[in-house]
């Protein structure tokens, strides 16, 4: 297991059009236009698509500082209240039109504009909470062993993952504002698609709001979930077989991101502050504006 991860902040930022994409659905979103890159026909990024579940359904592993849905909130898996402790777990996603996402992938080729095609997030399964986010004062030996029991679930089926693929690396997709629980989730999917489908893309639901004057109160749940990231951070660096971190922050999630890696820094953490032998690195990319809008 790796432990000690040195951090680079990487000045990749694109700064686009300031403002952030709402979804047009609630649990679903279109997908995304092929990227450039795939005009050119040389490189094949779905080569090693055999990574993809018998089922053509893949799992995507999520961690999330939302509480979950009560039977008075409208949501359906995760509310936009703030939790204390990091929740973590899997959820499989969707084509839909019965697409399968090999015939995700002939699109793909075809540059197709992928608007008639869907992703929508099928069923969720939470593991627990992540053991390090829950606080010293809270002593409840049965629930600290069950936070045990799910941060070491949700560690194996990370390096499982890992270990089907030939880059051994966990993508961190950290969403903007005014999004649901789902969004981010679906985003990752598609994103994790047309890297095909290598690494462990995992993203990290912070609790926005979808209201259209959440901007600002969104922007405090931003710095006020920095805390519970720094923790799943340390947690994927200590317990998993990941040789890289990409952080991929995106608008209001930037303030996240940034607020976590200050608080690593303070910390000392990128001098050392583990003393493992085998660090982990941290890249981390920030993206300002928007990156698509449905």
């Amino acid at each position: 297991m790796h432990g000690r991860f040195p951090f680079r902040l990487l000045p990749l930022a694109a700064t686009l059009a300031l403002g952030a994409c709402v979804q047009t659905y609630t649990y679903q979103i279109p997908l995304m236009p092929a990227p450039e890159y795939l005009d050119d026909q040389t490189f094949n990024p779905f080569e090693n698509s055999a990574v993809l579940p018998p089922d053509g359904r893949p799992e995507l592993l999520y961690a999330t500082l939302r509480l979950p849905a009560g039977p008075t909130d409208n949501d359906r898996y995760y509310s936009s209240r703030r939790a204390q402790l990091v929740r973590l777990g899997s959820g499989h996603v969707e084509a839909s039109e019965n697409a399968s996402w090999k015939q995700l992938q002939d699109i793909a080729f075809l540059r197709s504009k992928g608007g008639k095609f869907t992703l929508r997030l099928g069923e969720v399964t939470e593991f627990g909470a992540l053991a390090s986010t829950r606080l010293g004062s809270d002593s409840d030996p049965a629930a600290r062993a069950a936070d045990a029991a799910a941060s070491a679930r949700f560690a194996t089926a990370v390096n499982e993952q890992l270990a089907r693929r030939q880059v051994k690396d966990i993508f961190i997709y950290v969403h903007g504002y005014r999004v649901n629980f789902e969004n981010p989730l679906l985003v990752a999917a598609e994103l994790w698609h047309f890297m095909g489908y290598e690494g462990v893309f995992i993203p990290f639901a912070w609790p926005s709001r979808t209201g259209r004057l959440a901007y600002f109160g969104d922007t405090e749940s931003s710095r006020y979930s920095a805390r519970g990231f720094r923790e799943f951070l340390h947690f994927l660096a200590r317990e998993t077989d990941a040789r890289r971190i990409h952080v991929i922050g995106y608008s209001a999630g930037t303030r996240l991101v940034l607020a976590a890696m200050h608080q690593m820094a303070l910390q000392g953490d990128e001098l050392g502050f583990f003393n493992d032998t085998a660090p982990t690195e941290i890249y981390t990319l920030i993206v300002v504006g928007s990156v698509r809008c449905v």
